[in-house]
């Protein structure tokens, strides 16, 4: 059995973080690393059916990194992630501000600010 993970602890965390990225790769890696200084026990591109992969998964937390994608693309995702019955809630990081509007028993949502390299 997993044990419970609570969410709004792994959000705090994630929030308190500013992230160097210049596209959801990095944001992701960046979130992974974060996760690992914090000894937050995560696992990355996770499997939940044959079609469907989660970003991160810790214990039945799954996390979703999101930087581009309507709103509500990203809400059918998230849904199809919930059917599954393998998740007890789910974490949406987004930088796009339109993601915001999401929101559910099932699904938080954080906005994250990036530091974008300056180059970009």
């Amino acid at each position: 059995m997993t044990a419970p993970v609570d969410g709004a602890i792994v959000a705090d965390l994630i929030a308190r973080t500013r992230f160097h990225a210049a596209d959801e790769a990095s944001l992701q890696a960046g979130v992974a690393e974060m996760l690992y200084q914090a000894g937050v026990p995560a696992r990355r591109e996770v499997r939940l059916t044959r079609r469907e992969r989660i970003d991160f998964l810790i214990g039945r937390l799954g996390v979703e990194v999101k930087v581009k994608g309507g709103v509500s693309d990203v809400r059918r995702q998230l849904v199809r992630y919930a059917a599954t019955g393998l998740l007890d809630e789910i974490l949406l990081i987004s930088t796009h501000v339109t993601h915001g509007q999401l929101h559910g028993s099932e699904v938080g949502v954080l906005r994250v600010w990036v530091v974008r390299p300056r180059w970009l």
